[in-house]
């Protein structure tokens, strides 16, 4: 509840002046401050909220669901969604003015991303103890709507709206096959040209740098590159492409 109303508060100003604001939080503000804050620049949705805060009249839970009653895509799309913090704010607040409730994603955390051990195995193989861990934490994701009254929520709706802003997560983070095979169609058109039949190729030591080198290539947009990653034609067809950015290629790539 308190995480509602300051964000509406915040939502209320100029992106610039909210930063500076949240910078004032970990710095400067008090608790009172805070709470000065969220009745100043908040909306009467926000001092409600903070009213039954003072009173300790919490928003009851009014329907919740978890692995027992989400199905596998669901839960996939979900965990994927709290992972990007705009996309779960539109999520959260698109159900929670469809039901008139506060609407809270809960992931459970802790697994470490690497639990590869010394003879090339991983910790949940070996430890039983590790796999239920695994186990219980991957178990630890759920929906819940907060509201004064009963929320007859649809998990198709659910469904819809978590698989709608899935496809949108993942066309703002993936690069499409095509792109990805000009983009190494164009590395080795440029070496084999430079070195002639020899074609030495050095090592991408780290994904890091192609992705840093994809999101360098799609900030050219008109200028060279942007038929690389967005056009309708066929593979064949776009190879042309290549030929017209291999100069600005050469100046991402110092080695070549």
């Amino acid at each position: 509840m308190l995480l509602t109303a300051l964000e509406n508060a915040l939502a209320r100003m100029e992106a610039d002046d909210a930063r500076r604001r949240i910078v004032l939080f970990f710095r400067e503000y008090t608790d009172p401050d805070l709470l000065r804050f969220i009745w100043d620049m908040g909306s009467d949705r926000s001092r409600e909220l903070l009213q039954r805060i003072k009173y300790g009249q919490e928003l009851p839970l009014a329907a919740r669901f978890d692995h027992r009653s989400l199905a596998p895509d669901i839960r996939m799309a979900l965990s994927t969604i709290s992972r990007h913090g705009r996309m779960r704010k539109l999520f959260e607040d698109s159900l929670g003015k469809k039901y008139g409730a506060l609407v809270n994603i809960t992931v459970g955390s802790g697994v470490p991303r690497s639990m590869r051990t010394e003879s090339n195995g991983f910790l949940y193989d070996e430890s039983a103890l590790a796999a239920g861990l695994v186990k219980s934490l991957t178990r630890q994701i759920a929906i819940s709507f907060f509201s004064d009254g009963p929320a007859e929520v649809s998990l198709q709706e659910v469904r819809e709206q978590a698989t709608k802003l899935l496809s949108f997560i993942r066309a703002e983070s993936y690069l499409p096959i095509d792109g990805l095979l000009l983009l190494f169609y164009t590395l080795h058109h440029m070496l084999s040209e430079t070195y002639g039949q020899k074609i030495l190729v050095p090592r991408i030591r780290n994904i890091t740098w192609l992705y840093r080198t994809v999101a360098r290539l799609k900030d050219l947009g008109p200028a060279g590159l942007s038929g690389l990653f967005d056009y309708s034609s066929t593979l064949s067809t776009a190879f042309p492409i290549v030929n017209g950015s291999l100069k600005i290629f050469r100046s991402l790539w110092p080695w070549a």
